[in-house]
């Protein structure tokens, strides 16, 4: 059982020609009530998992208008993630018959102070991010005797992220619509495990994402959206290789719009996948994985009732 109580304040001022400023901050009151009971036969006693915590989350952007199509701002904020109840589950779950999944009923929620600085220029944005998560949890594959393995999430340590990102909107030859977006990333993670096993791990990545929206024959307007994620650090001991992902989708109106027909395909090529490298403590594990990923929809959507229309007298 669980409470949160929780209480917060937003302020803006405009502290001089063209400059904004926004201050906040919550304060949260968290009670939690764990039982643990032990299975039948098993020698463990009862046990307790109770938290009681108050914590301050505070947040400030300050905006600068350079004109009428630029602006700078810089922004701080302070999170807490707190663990799913699945996540705090602590009965065994065989996942196959080498590893199983167990739940950590002594989770903590994790804290994340962020520090952001954006440039805006017409459609063009420009940012640059950094942010420290400390009681950082994650999902750990472990060893369990010499055949084993266990999966469980646990407080290893702090991340640290470094981020640049720009997106660019464009419409060309005025009828089709471009959204683009590129980041490159740094993540740096200090993970204890025990006293004895501590790891460092550290890498780039970077990410692209387009989306393209444009009008066919017949009155069809088209969209296509491209994914890439490139290698990067997935889980503790983790390394995801790259991904992609394409998805389409097309939109006919009818009767006055108040039809709509829409069809969609999802990673038409299925190649969202999650192929990883696991190693850890001697143990070296490669995994393959697809998820229900390439689907395809079709909507139908009508409009009841009549038109609302405003008359003027003159």
């Amino acid at each position: 059982k669980e409470s949160i109580l929780s209480a917060y304040l937003i302020y803006d001022i405009n502290v001089a020609d063209k400059w904004t400023l926004n201050v906040g901050g919550r304060m949260e009151y968290t009670h939690s009530n764990g039982h643990l009971y032990p299975y039948i036969g098993s020698v463990q006693k009862k046990n307790k998992a109770n938290r009681n915590y108050t914590d301050f989350f505070p947040s400030a952007s300050i905006t600068y208008q350079i004109n009428d199509h630029q602006t700078l701002s810089l922004s701080y904020g302070k999170r807490i993630d707190r663990p799913v109840y699945s996540d705090l589950n602590p009965i065994d779950q065989p996942l196959d018959g080498l590893s199983s999944w167990k739940g950590n009923p002594f989770l903590e929620p994790q804290k994340t102070h962020r520090i952001s600085l954006e440039y805006q220029y017409k459609r063009t944005s420009l940012g640059l991010s950094y942010s420290k998560t400390s009681d950082y949890f994650i999902s750990v594959t472990d060893t369990l005797g010499p055949n084993k393995t266990v999966v469980m999430p646990l407080n290893l340590g702090s991340q640290q992220y470094y981020g640049l990102s720009l997106s660019q909107t464009l419409r060309l030859f005025n009828v089709m619509d471009i959204n683009f977006s590129g980041r490159v990333n740094h993540l740096d993670n200090k993970l204890a495990f025990d006293q004895t096993r501590f790891y460092h791990r550290n890498r780039w990545a970077y990410g692209l994402m387009t989306q393209a929206s444009f009008p066919l024959f017949w009155g069809i307007k088209s969209e296509i959206l491209g994914i890439y994620s490139s290698k990067r650090l997935g889980g503790a001991t983790d390394t995801l290789e790259p991904n992609y992902q394409v998805n389409i989708g097309f939109q006919k109106r009818f009767l006055n719009d108040r039809a709509i027909v829409k069809l969609s395909m999802s990673d038409i090529f299925w190649t969202s996948n999650w192929d990883s490298v696991n190693k850890f403590d001697g143990l070296e594990s490669i995994n393959y994985g697809y998820g229900e990923t390439r689907l395809v929809r079709l909507n139908f959507t009508f409009k009841f009732g009549g038109n609302k229309k405003n008359y003027s007298k003159e």
